[in-house]
């Protein structure tokens, strides 16, 4: 076996030949991570982009979401409003519209008297009945019937012991009323 040993100082030595396959190896080790060092400070940078954009969205989205809701809200309060109105409007058409005559016996009434009859004759009048403790109370709703009414016949019928009394208010049928305003 032969065994060679270089006895030069080292600075005549010969230098070993350089394998270009490790250093070619290196060069693209550098080259890859550096390309993969930009590649992930690419995908940071596009990360916080589309982390900033998603919270624009949800944003977005939330106020939208409160929009809807708000106006489902009045969508609600409206069917219910319409609901209401259309109960009051069926209840209105149902309703009995009162005499205008009620109005002036209403305007007319005294303290003391006491309704308890209300009813209209064939012929147009119409007969009030109640009781009062006064006599002097109907004489005074009588004149204010009269006044009230602008009838020429304000009748009192008949008056008892007790208290009860009877009025006929006459030439009513067909009478135009004014309206009223309210």
């Amino acid at each position: 076996m032969q065994l060679q040993v270089n006895l030069l100082p080292k600075q005549f030595r010969p230098q070993p030949s350089l394998r270009p396959i490790p250093v070619l190896i290196t060069i693209i080790l550098l080259i890859n991570a550096m390309a993969l060092a930009g590649w992930w400070v690419l995908l940071e940078v596009n990360l916080g982009t589309l982390r900033s954009d998603l919270d624009s969205l949800e944003s977005s989205i939330a106020s939208l979401e409160r929009k809807i809701a708000d106006a489902e809200w009045a969508a609600e309060l409206e069917d219910s409003v319409m609901a209401k109105a259309d109960y009051i409007q069926m209840k209105v058409v149902e309703s009995k519209l009162w005499n205008p005559s009620l109005t002036s016996v209403e305007q007319a009434m005294e303290n003391e008297v006491i309704l308890s009859g209300f009813r209209g004759t064939p012929d147009g009048a119409i007969v009030l009945s109640g009781y009062t403790p006064s006599i002097t109370a109907v004489a005074n709703m009588l004149g204010s019937l009269h006044q009230e009414t602008g009838l020429r016949v304000v009748h009192y019928n008949s008056a008892t012991v007790d208290g009860s009394f009877q009025l006929t208010l006459s030439g009513w049928h067909g009478r135009e009323v004014p309206e009223e305003d309210e």
